[in-house]
């Protein structure tokens, strides 16, 4: 899917003289001497947990908190977003919910939210649908890892907002959101329906400190994403922390394998990046100031392109 899109992209740059500066994540081009973007996500099946809950303002933080932790990781401020919702029958009750999750998350990573659009489809949707198109402005270049950089991790405050379809298949047929589950400590609804860290605050100010090359955002595909930010001729090394108990439980209860699982989930790490040995301390502090953990995760390193997860007994490699 993503081939053919980029195919359609091509040709209409073609017919209209544009040219295209790619991102990691995003696609920007030149408005007067502005480099611009247009990026926009959904929550995906998050939101029918968050329905059944009553928790649909989790939603809409969850839809500007994947648009802009997007558009950061290639050095691009977000500065006004509108939504999109789907229900398939007129409720005003969630309605609010929702636009009060996007009204704090806009309110957190400082987006000016200029309207949007609410679509009632009885013969198309079954749960609300919640998306958001951010626009960004490029403010800083992002570089190429190079070999002996440093890999950081920052934590995730659960499944943020991916791989519920494989969760609600896992988990569901078994348990109740309801269910106090010992394993978590937490009742399965309240740990299936945290909402996604906003990171662009901390990663603009990474950048504008020049102590990053680069950002990885870790969602759909989870680790294989970072092959994005891979020269052919590098890889990269991670020794993951142990996986919060969330992870554990997906994993035993689903039957699912750990290359599965590092495909999927982010696994307690919502964002990466890659600083100089000089300035890993620095960036480390910088995200701690910011009241998240990190973790050296590991090493850029010569390879192929591939990105190698070292785990107690095993490795899992992505190519």
């Amino acid at each position: 899917m993503h081939k053919q899109a980029h195919e359609v992209i091509s040709r209409v740059l073609k017919v209209m003289h544009i040219e295209l500066e790619h991102g990691f994540y995003s696609n920007f081009v030149r408005l007067g001497n502005y480099r611009i973007t247009l990026h926009s996500d959904g929550v995906g099946t998050k939101s029918i947990i968050a329905q059944e809950m009553n928790r649909l303002d989790v939603a809409g933080w969850d839809a500007v908190a994947m648009n802009v932790n997007d558009v950061v990781v290639d050095g691009a401020k977000p500065l006004v977003l509108v939504d999109y919702l789907a229900l398939p029958k007129s409720d005003p009750e969630l309605v609010r919910q929702v636009l009060k999750g996007i009204e704090d998350a806009c309110r957190y990573a400082n987006v000016l939210l200029l309207g949007g659009e609410t679509a009632i489809m009885p013969d198309l949707v079954n749960y609300v649908d919640v998306s958001c198109t951010v626009l960004a402005v490029k403010l800083f270049n992002t570089e190429e890892p190079t070999k002996n950089d440093i890999v950081i991790g920052v934590e995730s405050s659960g499944l943020h907002a991916n791989g519920y379809t494989l969760v609600r298949k896992s988990l569901l047929s078994k348990y109740s959101l309801s269910d106090y589950i010992p394993e978590i400590e937490d009742f399965l609804g309240n740990a299936l329906l945290k909402p996604t860290i906003i990171y662009s605050n901390l990663i603009l100010e990474l950048y504008e400190r020049k102590l990053i090359k680069v950002a990885a955002h870790i969602t759909g595909g989870a680790y294989t994403k970072l092959k994005r930010i891979l020269p052919s001729d590098l890889d990269i090394i991670i020794e993951p922390p142990e996986p919060p108990r969330i992870f554990k439980f997906i994993q035993k209860v689903g039957n699912i394998d750990d290359y599965e699982m590092y495909r999927v989930f982010n696994m307690g790490i919502g964002m990466i990046v890659i600083t100089s040995e000089d300035n890993t301390d620095h960036t480390v502090k910088v995200i701690e100031r910011n009241n998240l953990k990190a973790f050296t995760l590991g090493k850029i390193l010569e390879g192929s392109g591939k990105v190698r997860i070292k785990l107690k007994d095993r490795e899992l490699v992505y190519s």
